[in-house]
């Protein structure tokens, strides 16, 4: 009797004590497409151009979803034709890119940027990835602190080993507020 209690102490112990970490596991796949979202993400950060673009098939196509009532209006999405392949890498690899921070280094004091892969689904070679953002920034001009935050929508695929971007859709929810400066 004591022996039966004990083992069933002990699987249940195991049980509560690995599951969470069972259940948190990502796959090679998701770990993938993270390492990913990261690598593009920092070259923005760092000024990177050739960086951002190896993240990108060249068939990478952008979609925008126009907001109507803060909302997504999806029936009047349009292909952003300055968001194409070709388009991001006239732009990415010009000589005068700069990244992020010293695009709005004129205009912005005490930026602050966050980041993140909120949701990720993989079958086989295709996968879709929710980003999600939030800046925040003092704007010179106008005085005020301002904070904007957006979710992107990718569309990923495995192609030669590597998951790239093929698609992204801008614009699936977006929020901005701005407030007086003390």
């Amino acid at each position: 009797m004591f022996q039966t209690r004990s083992t069933l102490f002990t699987v249940l112990a195991a049980t509560v004590l690995l599951a969470p970490s069972l259940c948190l596991a990502e796959s090679e796949d998701n770990q993938a497409v993270r390492a990913l979202f990261e690598r593009e993400q920092d070259g923005w950060d760092t000024g990177n151009g050739a960086q951002i673009l190896s993240c990108y098939d060249e068939r990478y196509v952008q979609y925008e979803v126009p907001r109507w009532n803060d909302r997504p209006n999806f029936l009047l999405t349009q292909i952003n034709t300055n968001r194409l392949y070709s388009g991001l890498k006239t732009v990415l690899l010009a000589e005068d890119f700069t990244g992020v921070a010293a695009l709005v280094a004129d205009t912005t004091l005490a930026l602050e940027r966050h980041r993140e892969i909120s949701h990720i689904d993989v079958a086989g070679t295709e996968g879709v990835a929710i980003a999600t953002f939030h800046a925040s920034w003092n704007h010179v001009a106008s005085g005020e602190r301002v904070e904007q935050g957006w979710q992107t929508m990718w569309l990923v695929r495995k192609i030669d080993g590597d998951w790239k971007y093929v698609a992204g859709i801008g614009g699936v929810d977006s929020h901005s507020a701005s407030f007086p400066q003390p």
